[in-house]
């Protein structure tokens, strides 16, 4: 490989990470002026990712079609004056979960490429819809041949759309499914089959949904998964001389999976000089934990004087000093989260916290006491939890800015560049997640240095350091497979495949 032999020649440390975050809505209709939250989202991110499942409906109708449309015109116009992109996700996830079965694949995949080619200037991105299992119907994945054939119809109508209305070949990205039941295989001869190399220019990752539950302390999944699209990439450089390589996460939320990523685009840039590197990864869960868990989440947040500081509860920020807040200005500090229009709100909503943490205790109390003695306990109403979204997009956006300032003051993909074997590796791993947590400075000096007492808040969790570690000793791995045997394709597959099956072992101690 051309660009491979260039790099060893010319090897140029890496700078500016840029790791974005594309924050997930539930669909297209904009909010109620008076209470609308959205705006205060559109202050933390740029980029909002809306699912083709309610364009489906329940029964894959045309008039649900008519209203998400509909739906994304208003939300266009409403919010014209944000600096956004659109983000499409197929909606095949819902197929993952049963909500839809395997006879409504065709009308899926229909209704998928209708909207992909008449409302293609309507979005800015959108993932390929495919369709790698269903819960409800786990013979469908089973069975090779039919799971190749429903993909292949699909990624064949979109193939023949981004040849009629060239424009959708720098939207589309095609989603690459690998975690499970041999999924790899069938998305490696899929790729194959269809020449894929010569018609897409971006490329997702996906299947990490929820796989993450009960393995945290192992490595980040898509590791040897972005090296094999990498390597697609520069083999497709003949075809089409891209000058940016794209490469989107999908579903991803965890502090080392979001780690990982940023020393993949560290890594990778140093691969491929001359050309842009764009990684992207989206996620649901910031807006669920902040719903789900305000009453008791933590927070980081902007800190006016340097860096960020760590507040124990989303509702510190009302009366703690450690956020910084001027004298005669309550709302300084939520001026940095909501938009002027809900200001009063967010106070309202987060001034309660304090009595809602002690409502809910009892109420827990009040339940185990009902569960022993018999009786139900009834659900009280939530409020405005929503409120609490734009706060943890934004305390999540600091802890990424953390993380990247992090791998970039300690060059650690320069590290990993210069070592010569695997026990170095792990030395230099071990040493990282020390460095990390500050485990062998005193609290005098972390607590006198704004950057050490962010990162040693943050880099707190055993499994969290342990996921690290495994995740720089991973991808020395598959950065010395990329410098020593990137033309042996079969190698990098073999290589994966066993990561695979490793990963989904209940044996394998990590």
């Amino acid at each position: 490989m051309k660009i491979v032999e260039r790099w060893r020649e010319t090897y140029p440390p890496t700078r500016g990470l840029g790791m974005l975050f594309v924050n997930v809505l539930k669909g297209p209709k904009p909010g109620k002026d008076n209470s609308d939250i959205a705006p205060s989202i559109f202050k933390h991110v740029d980029n909002i990712l809306i699912s083709l499942k309610s364009a489906y409906g329940e029964k894959l109708s045309d008039k649900s079609m008519g209203t998400f449309c509909n739906d994304l015109k208003d939300f266009h116009e409403k919010y014209d004056n944000f600096q956004k992109k659109i983000w499409i996700d197929s909606g095949g996830y819902h197929f993952i979960t049963g909500t839809y079965g395997t006879d409504d694949i065709e009308k899926i995949i229909k209704k998928y490429h209708h909207f992909l080619i008449e409302y293609r200037d309507s979005f800015d991105f959108i993932f390929s819809l495919d369709f790698p299992f269903n819960k409800k119907e786990p013979s469908f994945s089973k069975n090779k041949k039919g799971l190749y054939d429903a993909n292949k119809s699909s990624l064949k109508m979109s193939i023949d759309a981004i040849g009629k209305h060239t424009e959708l070949s720098d939207k589309y990205y095609f989603v690459v499914q690998f975690l499970k039941d041999k999924q790899y295989d069938v998305w490696r001869k899929l790729y194959k089959d269809l020449d894929l190399g010569r018609v897409i220019k971006n490329r997702a990752i996906g299947g990490l949904v929820g796989v993450r539950k009960v393995k945290r302390s192992v490595p980040s999944p898509f590791i040897p998964v972005a090296y094999r699209c990498l390597v697609d990439f520069i083999n497709a450089q003949e075809f089409q001389n891209s000058k940016t390589f794209k490469l989107h996460f999908l579903g991803v939320y965890l502090l080392q999976d979001r780690f990982e990523i940023l020393l993949l685009e560290s890594l990778f840039k140093t691969y491929l000089p001359g050309i842009e590197v764009f990684f992207t990864y989206d996620s649901s869960a910031y807006v669920k934990k902040a719903m789900k868990g305000h009453l008791t989440l933590p927070a980081f947040m902007p800190n006016n004087s340097f860096g960020y500081k760590y507040i124990q509860r989303f509702d510190d920020i009302n009366v703690n000093t450690d956020v910084e807040i001027s004298d005669g200005d309550e709302f300084l500090d939520l001026n940095k989260i909501y938009d002027d229009k809900v200001l009063h709100l967010a106070r309202s909503v987060l001034e309660m916290s304090f009595e809602k943490r002690n409502k809910k205790l009892k109420k827990d109390l009040v339940g185990k006491i009902d569960k022993e003695n018999g009786k139900k306990s009834i659900a009280d109403e939530s409020g405005r939890i929503d409120i609490f979204q734009p706060l943890n997009i934004l305390s999540n956006k600091c802890q990424d800015e953390i993380l990247k300032a992090s791998i970039e003051r300690r060059s650690l993909a320069d590290q990993i560049v210069k070592l010569s074997d695997n026990e170095h590796c792990k030395e230099c791993a071990t040493n990282y997640i020390f460095e990390l947590a500050h485990l062998d400075e005193n609290e005098r000096d972390i607590c006198g240095d704004n950057v050490k007492l962010s990162e040693s808040d943050l880099f707190s969790d055993l499994n969290l350091l342990w996921s690290i570690r495994r995740n720089i000793i991973l991808t020395y791995k598959c950065h010395q497979y990329f410098l020593k045997n990137s033309d042996d394709e079969d190698r990098l597959d073999n290589m994966l495949n066993s990561f695979i099956d490793d990963f989904n072992s209940d044996t394998k101690e990590w």
